[in-house]
């Protein structure tokens, strides 16, 4: 294959998968609405974890649960897999001891190596938020109730299995998890349930 011909097929490959993005992001679209914030704005993102900040996660529940409604609606069903929402409240524990052992800019570290640990557990249609300063808020889109649980005991796994570098130390963090189900109620109060079952010892 000659220099171009190879030029030729990798445009092409990358074409293809640029037009399988487009899709893919199509039908999020067309099932959950446009994202919010519309505009991507950083102001949406809370400065030391890298996600959602409480403020914003509270308003892209409400556009959710808005886009479910409207389903509803439209389906003339109350019941539709598509529209199960849950949110998986994971908790960093021992939050005010980690600043006494590594300092405020330590455990900020701490806080952002969480975030991207949850985040790599997350589907094309989730999202996730720092509900409180020690927790983090993962909201799922259209799961099976049944398999809550387990998403939320592979959170604890994700965080637990390995040390956090901070500085050059490894700190061992730990974390409660539990999933909740949306209930019908307002956005609010669907995330300080799921802030308390985290907060109950």
């Amino acid at each position: 294959m000659t220099d171009r011909e190879s030029a030729a097929a990798e445009w092409e490959d990358q074409d293809s998968w640029d037009g399988l993005v487009r899709l893919l992001d199509d039908l999020v679209r067309d099932t959950w609405g446009e994202p919010y914030p519309a505009d991507g704005s950083a102001s949406a993102v809370d400065a030391t974890s890298g996600v959602y900040d409480s403020t914003h996660f509270v308003e892209l529940i409400k556009h959710t649960l808005e886009e479910v409604r409207r389903r509803r609606s439209e389906s003339g069903s109350e019941y539709d897999r598509g529209s199960e929402l849950s949110i998986v409240s994971t908790r960093i524990l021992d939050w005010e001891r980690l600043r006494y052992f590594v300092g405020e800019d330590g455990r900020a570290e701490v806080c952002s190596w969480v975030a991207q640990r949850l985040d790599g557990l997350l589907g094309p249609d989730d999202d996730i938020g720092r509900m409180r300063p020690d927790t983090f808020g993962l909201l799922l889109r259209g799961r099976d109730p049944a398999d809550l649980p387990e998403f939320a005991e592979r959170c604890v796994e994700a965080v637990e299995s390995e040390p956090c570098g901070v500085y050059s130390a490894e700190v061992d963090v730990r974390v409660r998890s539990v999933a909740i189900e949306w209930e019908g109620e307002r956005a609010e109060r669907f995330v300080e349930r799921a802030v308390r079952e985290t907060s109950e010892d």
